[in-house]
């Protein structure tokens, strides 16, 4: 609000000043309003943060829940210079012995002899390229063939090939390989000479086996169906035959429990970090003395002792867990542990008759904390959400109450000033009607 228009006219009173630092008193009880609001965001935003850490964390052990989790296939090569494949999902554990034979190739034809420049013309009737004839081919030079044969969907692209300066020859190619795409072409003037082969159209090949061995071709390098969900692409031609061995890759689950032995120590991590008190600062961690928080952390480091498979623990599958909770994860631990019996290791996260599961436990856990209206984490934040509706609403109507105050305060000082300059007039006036009487 503006100063008084007559401030400290009559009076002297720097009263611009004196309404500040009385309003500065006045605004007092909105002020300790906005540092509960600046605690209650803070105690918010960490509420949150955990949450998103909890949800990741709940994440990491959903995926370990499901045979997803665990069934993830890998095909390897014993040469991958000549060949490589990809296991799906619903590949089964096979071992295949490959020998290539040659690989998939595009038909390319060559024209013999070459003309001076793209505008010398190289046709005057219709080409037959295949299996389609090219009645359009504009004024038959070397670009308008060219052209032509580009957007008639014969299957077949041409280009010209510089092979010396002033010297341009015809080249048509296969759009896709092998021995399907193999094609003829005529028609074409003289100035071109015939369309020699300049590449063989050709299948991949491959000999499976070896006892009883089996011949199976493809038009490109790559092979579908040898083997449930593998999709084999070739490279080289081989001597001999190259192992292929499909199988469960233990890796990927190891790396899968990495995932969930991070993002559990990341959010104990999280816990800690704001549960502790500043000296410095004299400031407590938001999450000191929380009830929700730290028996979201206990319930979690309770999880490792309650994981149990017939005789295998967490611990027995290469974890361990520092005085805090905080776990570490040894990954070769692990896969020999798995590679001994994958059925109880994956049982020890999953649950079953033998007891509970790791990621099981941990899942529950979280879902109890961050469960929509009944979580505990998520009664605190629902809790905190409408503390601060309630302190902005408060805020907001200090606003109206201050200005309405402040507008007061001045009204009375210009009122002030009014009644001082009337009292000033009155005196001069009264001066001058005594002098007058000497």
């Amino acid at each position: 609000m503006a100063s008084s228009s007559i401030d400290g006219l009559v009076s002297g009173l720097d009263t611009t000043t004196i309404v500040t630092q009385l309003m500065s008193i006045e605004r007092q009880p909105q002020g300790r309003l906005k540092t509960q609001r600046t605690d209650e965001q803070r105690r918010l935003d960490v509420h949150n943060t955990l949450n998103t850490k909890l949800r990741a964390l709940a994440d990491a052990a959903r995926t370990l829940r499901f045979e997803s989790g665990w069934n993830t296939r890998s095909a390897v090569s014993s040469d991958d210079t000549a060949l490589v494949a990809t296991a799906g999902a619903g590949s089964t554990p096979a071992r295949l012995q490959l020998r290539v034979d040659q690989l998939a190739a595009s038909h390319s034809l060559l024209s013999s002899a070459g003309v001076a420049s793209m505008s010398d013309v190289v046709a005057t009737g219709p080409l037959t390229i295949g299996s389609t004839t090219i009645t359009d081919i504009g004024d038959g030079s070397l670009s308008s063939v060219i052209a032509a044969v580009n957007s008639s969907g014969a299957g077949v692209s041409a280009s010209a090939v510089q092979v010396e300066p002033s010297v341009y020859r015809l080249q048509l190619s296969a759009r896709s390989s092998g021995a399907a795409g193999v094609f003829t072409a005529s028609g074409f003037d003289p100035a071109v000479g015939s369309m020699s082969i300049l590449s063989q159209g050709q299948d991949a090949e491959l000999t499976m086996g070896t006892t009883n061995p089996v011949t199976v071709r493809s038009a490109s390098n790559t092979f579908t169906g040898l083997a449930d969900g593998v999709t084999v692409t070739v490279k080289k031609q081989t001597a001999g035959a190259v192992n292929l061995d499909v199988g469960t890759d233990a890796g990927a689950t190891a790396t899968r429990v990495q995932k969930l032995v991070d993002t559990y120590n990341d959010v104990l991590s999280y816990v800690s970090a704001n549960s502790g008190y500043d000296q410095a600062t004299k400031r407590a961690g938001v999450l000191l003395g929380e009830q929700a928080a730290s028996r979201v952390a206990s319930g979690l480091r309770e999880t490792l002792i309650s994981a149990t498979s017939g005789d295998l623990t967490v611990f027995r599958v290469g974890m361990s867990t520092d005085r805090t909770g905080r776990l570490s994860f040894d990954r070769a631990a692990f896969l020999a542990a798995h590679d001994a019996n994958p059925t109880s290791v994956k049982a020890l996260f999953q649950g079953g008759s033998g007891g509970a599961g790791f990621a099981t436990l941990v899942q529950t856990e979280v879902d109890d904390a961050t469960a929509a209206g009944t979580g505990r984490l998520a009664g605190v934040i629902t809790g905190s959400q409408s503390r601060l509706r309630d302190l902005d609403s408060s805020i907001q109507s200090w606003d109206g109450r201050l200005a309405s105050r402040e507008k007061q305060i001045r009204g009375r000082f210009d009122a002030l000033e009014t009644a001082l300059g009337r009292l000033r007039n009155q005196s001069s006036w009264l001066s001058g009607q005594i002098g007058k009487l000497q």
